[in-house]
């Protein structure tokens, strides 16, 4: 037989089938039509979806991995072509990049028309992204841009005033300009008559270190709102236009710290004609700035008591201005209530601030966390030298006692303190401690934490308070968890491991044992025969030891007899 030919013999029941040479057969496949090729344009679209963009199915794929899927599976023929372009979906997939070249960019935006757009573009990509992200402003319904050039900040004033965006809900920006000593000095103004004054569904403005006209109809009915590095913005204006903002329910303030040039810059133009701005659907208020600007919104603001409250007071000194904060944080405290065994206070302490805060139960643990917000307030102040430990002498009673005004207090203390805190500020401590009584687990979130209050957990006059049967002299007298957290028990010839054994032996003679102790990410043998001696469970990084001791007869290990006689 010719080896040239390649034949093949089809038996049927009506007849034998001719013999096919190789061209032929090659050809006769050739003209069968694969089975995806018989796919419906919306199938095959929905496959090519699931391939490149559908999140979940492509979970194991890279975002360039998927992009590549999309731009090739669009060439392999016209029909594949065809199926993608009706399928926009894809192309709001990991193709669109705003890094890739801006022809390519062109395109593929084109390809998702008219689907919501989310244009969130990086600040180091190409300067002309924004600019083709808003030649589709109609449809964008999330932008993010930040602006870097003096040019490019021209460049989006003059097209943000281009076409009304109904869908936007967020628009948020920012401007970072250098300095360029080849141009004159560059004015930033506020941008004017933006989305031609309408974007009905807009619910989140967030503004960072740039000017911003809030008086703006548009900006009426928002949810959110962020003005970040406010020096554009005067305490006055501010609280001027949020007036108009009836619906807001999360405001974010912060100042620069190298712009403060004076706290007298800050002070509002009072009288206003209505002192007081209500803010009846308000949920979270966060404010970063000199304590004068603290002072000054916060005094004027009337908020609802399930309302949470951050407070970052920069320069902070004894005067009106923190005494005004210190009141109304009592006030909003005296009403505040915390579930039993939920919740958590914490203080967090260095030579240049302080800061409390209290919280309730976390998410899952309540019905309902409207009853107990988040309360927060940060006192800071500039590090000069000697006077930064004067300061926190004279601050930490004035900041400590609003903060012992809860109605019903959370019964886990965090406590978090620098290197440098002195041990001669443990008098107030202890003064602190005595009046949050009500206190059952105590967190040291740190080893500096540990080695501050350790000392007041078992005091020098023990051997007096052990004799004294009134319990007048116990700190914390319902103590009985401790947490430790990243304490090194090794160091100084196990010295904080000899404290914490003396504080359980001081607890257990008082009849007030401590019940357990949790040790996370910790350095040190915590398996020393606790229970046994103690009582005491212990865990290490949430698995339960159980009390195990070195000796099975029950009597002490060496580590632990040695530690206590030490």
């Amino acid at each position: 037989m010719d080896p040239q030919l390649f034949h093949t013999l089809t038996i049927s029941p009506a007849r034998p089938q001719p013999l096919l040479s190789q061209e032929q057969y090659t050809g006769h496949l050739l003209s069968v039509q694969p089975p995806i090729s018989r796919l419906s344009s919306r199938l095959l679209g929905r496959i090519l979806f699931l391939a490149s963009a559908d999140v979940n199915f492509c979970a194991d794929d890279s975002s360039v991995s998927r992009a590549r899927t999309a731009r090739l599976a669009a060439q392999v023929n016209r029909q594949w072509l065809a199926a993608a372009l009706e399928h926009q979906a894809i192309w709001l997939g990991p193709v669109l990049s705003w890094y890739s070249r801006p022809e390519w960019l062109s395109v593929v935006l084109e390809r998702s028309h008219p689907l919501p757009l989310d244009a969130l573009i990086p600040p180091d990509a190409h300067h002309v992204a924004l600019r083709m992200a808003l030649k589709h402003l109609p449809r964008i319904r999330n932008l993010e841009f930040a602006v870097r050039t003096q040019d490019g900040w021209l460049d989006m004033e003059e097209n943000l005033r281009q076409a009304q965006a109904p869908l936007l809900e967020r628009f948020s920006f920012s401007v970072s300009l250098g300095f360029d000593r080849r141009k004159r000095l560059f004015r930033l103004t506020e941008p004017t008559n933006i989305f031609c004054g309408y974007a009905p569904n807009l619910h989140q403005l967030e503004v960072h270190n740039c000017p911003i006209d809030l008086t703006q109809k548009l900006y009426y009915g928002l949810r959110v709102l962020v003005v970040d590095k406010m020096q554009f913005v005067p305490v006055s204006h501010l609280l001027d236009v949020l007036r108009n903002m009836r619906q807001l329910e999360k405001l974010y303030i912060s100042r620069a710290p190298e712009n403060v040039i004076s706290p007298s810059d800050f002070h509002a133009s009072f009288p206003l004609p209505d002192p007081q701005v209500h803010m009846p659907h308000l949920k979270e208020l966060v404010i970063s700035a000199p304590i004068s600007a603290c002072a000054d919104i916060f005094r004027n603001l009337t908020l609802r008591e399930t309302c949470s409250l951050v407070l970052h007071c920069r320069n902070a000194h004894d005067g009106r201005d923190l005494r005004d904060i210190l009141s109304r944080t009592k006030q909003i405290l005296s009403s505040w209530s915390c579930e039993i065994l939920t919740g958590r206070q914490s203080l967090d302490m260095g030579t240049t601030h302080i800061q409390f805060t209290v919280q309730g139960p976390e998410e899952g643990e309540a019905p309902s966390d409207e009853n107990h917000p988040f309360v927060g307030l940060r006192v800071s102040w500039p590090k000069s030298g000697s006077s930064d430990v004067e300061t926190l002498f004279t601050l930490f009673p004035e900041v400590a006692s609003a903060f012992q005004n809860c109605k019903c207090a959370p019964d886990t203390l965090s406590l978090l303190a620098d290197a440098d805190v002195p041990f001669t500020i443990q008098p107030l401590l202890s003064r602190w401690l005595r009046e949050i009584n009500q206190v059952q687990a105590v967190e040291f979130q740190s080893h500096d934490a540990f080695t501050l209050y350790a000392p007041l957990l078992r005091p020098q006059n023990a051997d007096a308070i052990i004799s004294n049967t009134s319990m007048r002299g116990v700190l914390l007298p319902l103590l009985g968890d401790l947490i430790f957290m990243h304490v090194n028990f090794t160091v100084r010839q196990r010295l904080h491991w000899r404290k914490l054994l003396k504080i359980l032996s001081f607890r257990e003679k008082l009849e007030r044992p401590i019940l357990q102790l949790n040790f996370v990410k910790c350095v040190g043998e915590f398996d020393q025969n606790i229970y046994g001696r103690f009582g005491t469970m212990v865990k290490v990084d949430g698995e339960d030891l159980y009390g195990n001791s070195d000796d099975e007869d029950g009597e002490d290990s060496d580590y632990t007899v040695q530690g206590l006689s030490d």
